[in-house]
């Protein structure tokens, strides 16, 4: 996965226990797992010129997927070239939310109110069917809450990931490359599963 990209540039040291650690990342079937698993019971092991080049890793790990997925690719096309691109981390309660995202309360409150709505509804339809042919609540609501779209103002957070993907549908519609500081990764010199990357 992407996350789990990411996440070896966190243990791209020349090491054994960095290589072991990446290997480890690699197995594991989804990003929240191989955060959770793997790289939180070994946060002492990341690197401590992380922060120095971890935005930058991320635009190359998204910039690959973008040319290794082409659905990905194909829905980052499929934006409006002046859209804004924000990720919203208002329900993320991590560190490193308002690095990658940014908050908006009054449209998570929004969108609270209607999947509450959406709940009681639900209860009354479950009433009147006696439970037969009910749509399934979980996609109701994640409908109801999708559609809940421009309430608010997102006024915390530097929305890197939002920018870096931005960097990249735009790369993508102009057939180029993002600006990725290669000359950055190679003073830092990032090992992957043992080989120093060149870039």
């Amino acid at each position: 996965t992407s996350e789990s990209a990411y996440l070896c540039g966190q243990f791209s040291c020349n090491t054994g226990e960095h290589r072991q650690i990446q290997e480890r990342l690699l197995a594991e079937k989804n990003g929240f797992n191989a955060k959770k698993r793997i790289k939180n019971p070994n946060a002492h092991l990341i690197r401590k010129d992380w922060e120095e080049f971890n935005a930058e890793w991320m635009l190359y790990v998204i910039w690959h997927k973008c040319k290794g997925n082409n659905d990905f690719a194909d829905k980052l096309k499929s934006l409006p070239a002046d859209a804004v691109i924000i990720e919203n981390s208002t329900t993320v309660y991590e560190n490193t939310n308002v690095l990658w995202g940014s908050i908006n309360t009054e449209l998570e409150e929004a969108r609270n109110k209607v999947q509450r709505y959406t709940e009681l509804e639900y209860s009354k339809m479950a009433k009147k069917e006696k439970k037969k042919n009910l749509p399934n609540l979980d996609d109701m609501k994640q409908q109801a809450r999708d559609e809940i779209q421009y309430i608010g103002t997102y006024k915390i957070g530097c929305n890197f990931m939002g920018k870096i993907l931005k960097q990249c549908q735009l790369a993508l519609l102009n057939n180029t490359e993002p600006n990725i500081n290669y000359e950055l990764f190679r003073k830092r010199k990032i090992y992957l599963f043992g080989e120093e990357l060149t870039f």
